[in-house]
């Protein structure tokens, strides 16, 4: 008995493109999700600006996408703590801890998008 196989290679490689992209997506919307739960609010002001800056696509060897906050300037005092001031004020890091906990279940995201 003789069985055929028939393989689609360029095929099956964008469709492990598209499922690391979608992947990706469904990851980074959790992580903004997460950092919003996270912030300190006082005015709401960075609490809703953060956000999918760039969602995923391609680049040269992978993909790559751009979660966070780029138009509140205490953004990052707020997530590290002052780096030059003689003020002293409490900070909560709110982006690191939300890609900690979220970006470890990349791999089943992707692998639901795949099928």
């Amino acid at each position: 008995m003789a069985t055929s196989l028939s393989w689609d290679g360029e095929a099956l490689i964008e469709r492990m493109k598209a499922a690391a992209l979608a992947g990706l997506l469904v990851i980074d919307t959790r992580v903004v999700t997460n950092a919003k739960g996270r912030v300190r609010v006082d005015t709401t002001n960075l609490q809703t600006r953060i956000r999918i800056i760039e969602e995923p696509h391609e680049v040269e060897g992978g993909i790559s996408s751009l979660v966070g906050v780029d138009d509140v300037d205490y953004a990052a005092a707020q997530e590290t703590g002052p780096i030059t001031s003689s003020r002293h004020w409490g900070f909560t890091p709110y982006m690191r801890p939300a890609f900690d906990e979220e970006v470890p279940a990349l791999m089943d995201e992707i692998k639901k998008a795949f099928g």
